[in-house]
C-alpha cells in the first residue's frame, strides 16, 4: 500500500468520524487549534527539503494548507520537520 493511499484512507476515516470538527470544537474553550504534519515517522527522507527548495511547490503547499485550514477552521499549521536536510551539512561533508 503506497503512503499516498494510506494518507487518503486515514483522511477519509477522519472525515467520516467528524474528527476535525470535534477537535476544532475546543476553540470554544479559548484554545488555539493547529493541524500538524511531520514528526518523527514522517520526517525521514528529503520530501520537506525538496518542498522548501522549489518555489512552485512551496506556493502550492501554502495554498493548499490555507484552503484546508479555512475549510476546517484550524488556527494554524505545525510543520514538525524533525530532520531537515540542509546544504550546510552537505558542504561540511564535502569539505572534510
Amino acid at each position: 500500500m503506497s503512503n499516498c493511499f494510506k494518507f487518503v484512507a486515514r483522511y477519509n476515516n477522519l472525515l467520516k468520524l467528524g474528527f476535525y470538527e470535534r477537535v476544532v470544537d475546543f476553540k470554544k474553550f479559548g484554545k488555539k487549534v493547529l493541524i500538524a504534519i511531520g514528526g518523527w515517522n514522517d520526517s525521514a527522507g528529503d520530501k520537506y527539503s525538496r518542498l522548501v527548495n522549489n518555489p512552485a511547490a512551496r506556493r502550492r503547499f501554502i495554498k493548499h494548507v490555507i484552503e484546508f485550514m479555512q475549510k476546517y477552521k484550524f488556527d494554524g499549521l505545525d510543520l514538525d520537520w524533525e530532520y531537515p536536510k540542509c546544504w550546510q551539512v552537505r558542504a561540511l561533508k564535502i569539505r572534510n
